[in-house]
C-alpha cells in the first residue's frame, strides 16, 4: 500500500482526509464567506483604498458585527490589499537638487572673480630667438 507524503506533514489518515471532502462547511466558513462578501463590496466600493481598520469602521457603521483582526485575517488570506500612494512622481526630467541648490546660492551670493587672472600672449619669432641666446 502506497503513503501519501502529504497526509503526513498534516497528521491525517487517509481516510479522514477523504471524510472531509464530503462533509458540508462548517458554521465558522459560512460566515466566514459571507462576511468576506461584505469585506469585498466595502474595499471595491472604496476604489481599493481602505485598509482593515477602516474596512472594518464602515462595516460596523452599516450595522455587520464583526472584529477588526477578524477583517484583517480574511483579506490577508485572500490577497485583499489597500493600494499604496507613491508620496512623488519621478519623472525623467525632473530638476536635480544641485542645480536648484547652485541657483539659490548665486542669488544669495554671486560668485566671487576667480583668484588668479591667467593671460596668454602669443610668442613671436623674434621673442624666440632672444631666449635662446
Amino acid at each position: 500500500m502506497r503513503s501519501d507524503p502529504g497526509l503526513g506533514a498534516l497528521s491525517v489518515s487517509r481516510s479522514g482526509l477523504h471524510a472531509s471532502r464530503g462533509r458540508e462547511l462548517s458554521s465558522q466558513d459560512v460566515k466566514d464567506r459571507a462576511l468576506l462578501a461584505h469585506v469585498r463590496r466595502v474595499h471595491r466600493d472604496s476604489r481599493e483604498v481602505y485598509g482593515a481598520r477602516r474596512v472594518w469602521k464602515e462595516l460596523v457603521a452599516q450595522g455587520i458585527s464583526c472584529g477588526r483582526h477578524h477583517i484583517a485575517r480574511l483579506r490577508r488570506e485572500n490577497g485583499i490589499e489597500a493600494r499604496r500612494w507613491r508620496r512623488f512622481k519621478v519623472t525623467r526630467y525632473s530638476v536635480q537638487p544641485t542645480v536648484v541648490l547652485q541657483h539659490f546660492q548665486d542669488i544669495i551670493r554671486p560668485r566671487s572673480p576667480p583668484f588668479a587672472v591667467v593671460t596668454w600672449w602669443e610668442r613671436s619669432a623674434h621673442s624666440a630667438d632672444q631666449a635662446i641666446c
